[in-house]
C-alpha cells in the first residue's frame, strides 16, 4: 500500500508539473514571439537558459538524492515552479525578456529539475524490472495528459482574459492570468510530496547508503 501510495505521488507529480511545463511554456512562447517580437528562432534560444537550469539541478539532485530522499526535492521543486510563475504574470506589453522573462526561466528549469529526478524514481521504486518500462511509460503519459488539460485550460483562461481586445496590452493580460493559475497548478505539487511520500531516503540508497537503485532517467 505505502508503495502504490508513493508511486501515485509520482503520477500526481507528473500530471501537474506537465500542465505546468507544456501548457506554461506555450504561453512563454506567446509572449516572447507575439508581445517582445522574438523570431520563432530566437525564441528558441531564449528558452535554452531553462533547459541548461534543468540539466544542471537534475544532475545535482539525482547526485544526491540518496541524501535528500525524494520528498524534499519534491516538495520544494513547486515552490520554484510556482514562484517563476508568480514573476511571469509582471509581463506587460512594454516588458522585457531579461526583466520579465529570464529570472522566470531560470527559477522553472530548477523547479522541475527538482521534480522530474524523485518522480522518475518514486514511479520506479519496487517495480520488478520487466515490469520497469511500463511503469516508466505511465509516469511519461501522465506528463503528456497534464500538458494536454494545462493546453485547454490555459487557452480558456486566456481567451476568456482577452475577450475584449486582442491589443498588446490585452494579450499581456491574458497571460497573465494564465501564469497566476499555473503558480496555483504549480504549488499543488507540494502538499501532495508532503502526504502522500513516505520513503525514507535510505531506502533510496541501497544498503551501503551511496548509490541510488533505481533509475535516475
Amino acid at each position: 500500500m505505502a508503495t502504490e501510495r508513493n508511486r501515485g505521488a509520482a503520477f500526481l507529480a507528473a500530471l501537474l508539473s506537465g500542465a505546468v511545463l507544456i501548457g506554461g511554456i506555450l504561453f512563454i512562447n506567446f509572449y516572447i514571439q507575439i508581445v517582445l517580437g522574438f523570431a520563432p528562432f530566437l525564441a528558441g534560444l531564449a528558452s535554452l537558459p531553462m533547459t541548461v537550469a534543468l540539466i544542471i539541478t537534475a544532475g545535482l539532485v539525482a547526485k544526491n538524492l540518496p541524501k535528500l530522499g525524494a520528498k524534499i526535492p519534491t516538495a520544494a521543486g513547486p515552490v520554484f515552479m510556482a514562484a517563476a510563475m508568480l514573476w511571469l504574470t509582471q509581463v506587460s506589453a512594454d516588458g522585457s525578456y531579461f526583466v520579465n522573462m529570464l529570472p522566470a526561466l531560470l527559477l522553472l528549469g530548477v523547479g522541475l529539475g527538482m521534480v522530474f529526478v524523485p518522480m522518475q524514481n518514486l514511479a520506479l521504486f519496487g517495480v520488478d524490472q520487466d515490469d520497469s518500462g511500463v511503469a516508466s511509460a505511465l509516469v511519461n503519459a501522465s506528463q503528456q495528459i497534464g500538458g494536454s488539460l494545462g493546453i485547454a485550460l490555459f487557452s480558456t483562461i486566456a481567451a476568456a482574459a482577452t475577450a475584449d481586445g486582442v491589443s498588446l496590452a490585452a494579450l499581456s493580460t491574458g497571460y497573465s492570468m494564465v501564469f497566476l493559475w499555473a503558480a496555483g497548478v504549480a504549488i499543488l505539487i507540494a502538499p501532495i510530496a508532503l502526504l502522500l511520500i513516505t520513503i525514507d531516503r535510505r531506502k533510496f540508497a541501497g544498503t551501503d547508503g551511496d548509490a541510488p537503485i533505481v533509475h535516475l532517467g
